[in-house]
């Protein structure tokens, strides 16, 4: 396992046994930016780490494996690997799972989470239409009415 993997379990598992807010370690915050939520984080791992390993990143030692739960180890060490290749500036679009980021953008937790998913998709030229229209159901209504 690499080191920010470590680094990501370990913070995952004492922000969740904690009540405290616990402090996101120092090679994850050039990754992330503060106040995401773990929904948000692990989200992101996901969409950069879900697609297969391209033939420029052949030498990185990545393995390409499906997305089993068994294989949730190796999506979170590519994942984590294309999000420090994104803070370092490499084009990485090819290797991302688009359709996760688009959908992060209007299904994430906070407004943060949300924000965050539009920076990612707008910095890597990932098209997405933005609307202004949002759909009231009428429970919705007469829950608020």
């Amino acid at each position: 396992m690499s080191a920010m993997s470590i680094s990501w379990l370990t913070w995952v598992a004492s922000s969740l046994s904690s009540d405290a807010d616990v402090d996101l370690p120092t090679d994850l915050r050039s990754v992330f930016p503060p106040h995401l939520s773990i929904d948000a984080m692990w989200r992101t791992i996901h969409a950069f780490g879900a697609r297969p390993v391209t033939a420029s990143e052949g030498d990185c030692g990545l393995r390409d494996e499906s997305t089993e739960h068994a294989d949730l180890f190796s999506i979170t060490e590519r994942g984590l690997f294309r999000l420090r290749a994104l803070a370092d500036g490499d084009n990485i679009r090819d290797s991302v799972h688009a359709s996760a980021l688009r959908l992060m953008c209007t299904r994430g937790i906070s407004a943060m989470d949300r924000r965050w998913a539009l920076q990612l998709v707008s910095r890597m030229g990932i098209p997405y239409k933005t609307s202004n229209d949002t759909k009231v159901y009428d429970a919705q209504r007469e829950l608020f009415e």
